[in-house]
């Protein structure tokens, strides 16, 4: 069963928060997949609080990447003009 979380990735140096939705799921030998598909991010690790550090970790490079290069992020996702906190229940 899938599981869907919402992972907020903070752009300190430009005071930005990217948004983006996580699937998440358990499988059958107990390792965790999490994905974030608009980025084609994808891990997997032994337990689910790993996955979401591991799938943040894995977004937020890819969108630190882009932006130091100076290329855009180049999807319709939301942004937020400030700093936020997420909560996934």
């Amino acid at each position: 069963m899938d599981d869907i979380h919402i992972i907020p990735i903070q752009q300190s140096y430009i005071g930005k928060t990217y948004v983006f939705r996580v699937e998440l799921a358990e499988h059958s030998n107990g390792r965790w997949h999490a994905s974030v598909p608009i980025l084609a991010c994808a891990i997997w690790a032994s337990t689910k609080h790993e996955a979401l550090d591991l799938i943040r970790n894995a977004a937020q490079a890819y969108v630190e990447g882009r932006l130091i290069r100076g290329w855009p992020v180049p999807y319709d996702i939301e942004t937020v003009d400030a700093p936020v906190v997420a909560v996934s229940v």
